[in-house]
């Protein structure tokens, strides 16, 4: 936030001596859209510039008579910067004619000075808390954030499910894309390319781990990545200890799983996959043993039981 109060004060002039030195210094007379990040760049200039794409939309220019406005780069016209609505190279007449009836109703105004207003903010100077509203807007909920980010998660089981989610865990897949010679046939079962969906759900190895899971726990057998994520985002989204449950289980198994198949690569250990459900038994054991206090029925006694949680019953 701290960064684009900076930007803001960079294009309203504010009169201070930080905005006269950048002005005079770094920007030196040319569009703040067209500037690079400089190799020598400080830690506060690079940070400022690497927030160009966001903020863009955001300050918008009122033209007077136009001496402190770029054409192409600043946003003054209605379809916002014409390099983005209409880029450099455009020579289609429709265009032209766009652009020039809006100037025919703005240009000139001599002796107005231009003007320049935030757009998230309802009067136009930058304001903190209608700025973060306006983030917080922009950024929608994915419908499994909370099948992820719970309060009684276990951080590196959240975070690799997170990342597989997103598909960033470098599978055989993925690094074949950057090195082709390399075999990508998945460690686990040696049957299939290992990409996220065969090594998380399609896999020989892993169908036993989620069979035994579903079981144990209710996780769904599927083969669908996105309707897993669609049910069990859906499914645990109230508060409950079968669901919390239901939670650590799904993303100590993901955890698990891709731990293995690390070993498998880097150690030559190999695990069968019933002692794989047993460290993914015993992790949630652990975890819900150190919050959990017996309740009226939190958990069914016959999942208690598969689980070791007689004591969070209540008799």
């Amino acid at each position: 936030m701290c960064i684009l109060k900076h930007i803001w004060l960079l294009f309203s002039k504010a009169g201070s001596i930080w905005v006269a030195w950048v002005h005079e210094y770094l920007i030196k007379g040319r569009s703040f859209w067209t500037l690079s990040i400089p190799a020598d760049a400080s830690w506060g200039w690079r940070k400022i510039l690497k927030l160009q794409y966001m903020v863009k939309g955001l300050i918008q220019h009122i033209p007077g008579d136009g001496t402190n406005i770029y054409i192409w780069h600043d946003y003054w016209h209605l379809s916002g910067p014409l390099i983005d609505a209409y880029g450099m190279a455009s020579n289609k007449i429709s265009s032209i004619v766009q652009i020039q009836m809006h100037l025919f109703d703005m240009f000139p105004k001599e002796g107005e000075k231009d003007m320049v207003i935030w757009r998230p903010s309802n009067f136009g100077n930058f304001k903190v808390g209608q700025t973060w509203n306006w983030l917080k807007r922009k950024k929608t909920r994915k419908v499994w954030h909370r099948l992820i980010w719970f309060s009684q998660a276990i951080p590196k089981h959240s975070f690799i499910s997170w990342l597989a989610i997103l598909n960033r865990l470098s599978t055989k897949a993925q690094q074949r894309k950057w090195t082709p010679s390399i075999v990508d046939t998945c460690v686990l079962c040696n049957n299939e390319p290992e990409t996220i969906e065969h090594l998380f759900f399609k896999c020989s190895y892993t169908q036993k781990i989620w069979k035994t899971l579903s079981a144990m726990a209710g996780i769904p057998l599927t083969n669908s990545w996105q309707g897993l994520l669609h049910w069990m985002g859906k499914k645990v989204s109230r508060k409950s200890l079968q669901n919390t449950l239901v939670k650590l289980a799904w993303n100590a198994a993901m955890y698990h799983t891709w731990r293995e198949r690390n070993k498998r690569i880097h150690q030559k250990h190999f695990k069968a996959d019933d002692e794989i459900v047993y460290e993914v038994q015993f992790d949630v054991r652990c975890k819900i043993l150190g919050f959990a206090r017996p309740k009226s029925s939190p958990l069914p006694m016959d999942i208690a039981k598969q689980w070791g949680l007689e004591d969070v019953v209540k008799e």
